[in-house]
C-alpha cells in the first residue's frame, strides 16, 4: 500500500504544492460503485478541535438510490474575515459522484440543495467501505471531519 503511495506524494510534492495533507492520498481514485454510497453516513471522527464539533457528531446524511439526499448538520465551513466558523447545513437535494481531476484524479460526491447552494467533499480508500472527507477550511492544514455508512 505504501509503495503505491509514494508515487503519488513525490508527484505532489514537484508540482509545488505548499503542503501535502498525508489523507489526501487515500482519496478514492478509482470509480466506486455507487450502491457502496448510497445509504445513511453518520459522524466517525474528526482530527481537530472546534466549538462546533459536538453539533457535528449529530450530522446524518442519506443518500437515496435515487439521486436525492436528505442532511441534517452536514458540516460546511465558512471563511469570513480570514476566519474559519463553522456552519451547517440541512435540507434536501440531488446528488452525484463525479471524478475531479487535479494532480491525481479522485472521486468526489456533489450534493446540490434544493436553495441552490452546493456542498462537495472526497471519497476516502479504493474500496468499500469509504469514508467521507470532510475538509475543514484549507486543504493543505489536514483539518477534516469523517463519515462513515451505517446502512
Amino acid at each position: 500500500m505504501f509503495s503505491c503511495r509514494l508515487p503519488v506524494f513525490l508527484t505532489l510534492l514537484m508540482v509545488g504544492c505548499h503542503g501535502v495533507n498525508s489523507d489526501e492520498l487515500d482519496f478514492t481514485r478509482v470509480s466506486p460503485n455507487r450502491a457502496d454510497v448510497v445509504g445513511t453516513w453518520v459522524f466517525a471522527s474528526a482530527n481537530f478541535q472546534n466549538s462546533g464539533i459536538s453539533q457535528a457528531s449529530h450530522v446524518h446524511l442519506h443518500l437515496l438510490e435515487d439521486t436525492t439526499f436528505s442532511a441534517v448538520n452536514l458540516p460546511t465551513p465558512r471563511i469570513a474575515k480570514g476566519e474559519m466558523k463553522m456552519a451547517f447545513s440541512s435540507g434536501i437535494g440531488k446528488w452525484a459522484i463525479r471524478k475531479e481531476d487535479s494532480s491525481f484524479p479522485t472521486w468526489v460526491v456533489d450534493l446540490l440543495f434544493e436553495d441552490h447552494h452546493m456542498e462537495s467533499f472526497h471519497l476516502r480508500h479504493q474500496q468499500s467501505p469509504y469514508l467521507i472527507h470532510l475538509n475543514m477550511g484549507d486543504p493543505d492544514t489536514g483539518r477534516a471531519l469523517l463519515l462513515h455508512r451505517t446502512g
